[in-house]
């Protein structure tokens, strides 16, 4: 799937443990409790995702744009890696957070 196109597509609950996603596109997508346990996701674009509850242990974030993706306490990232640093807003209360982007 390296550069894959999934800007604003769902992929609530996706099982993707392991995948090369280098490159892909997922701005705008929902991601809500995916599996992207060890994911490649260098380079990918996570523009205004919602990662709420997805599994991003072990992946690798090295160049991907989170700026503006939203998720809550429940997203677990890798270790040592600080997702506010990187642009990534959390959510406390979400309701609906996939809609939630900037109308700028």
């Amino acid at each position: 799937m390296d550069r894959c196109d999934a800007a604003n597509a769902d992929f609530s609950s996706a099982q993707l443990p392991l995948a090369d996603l280098r490159y892909a596109q997922f701005a705008g997508a929902n991601l809500f409790g995916a599996d992207l346990y060890a994911c490649d996701l260098r380079h990918a674009n996570l523009d205004g995702a919602w990662l709420g509850e997805a599994d991003l242990r072990d992946a690798d974030l090295r160049g991907a744009n989170l700026q503006n993706a939203r998720y809550n306490q429940d997203t677990a990232w890798p270790d040592g890696f600080d997702p506010a640093e990187h642009g990534a807003i959390l959510v406390e209360n979400p309701s609906f957070p996939w809609v939630l982007t900037d109308a700028g």
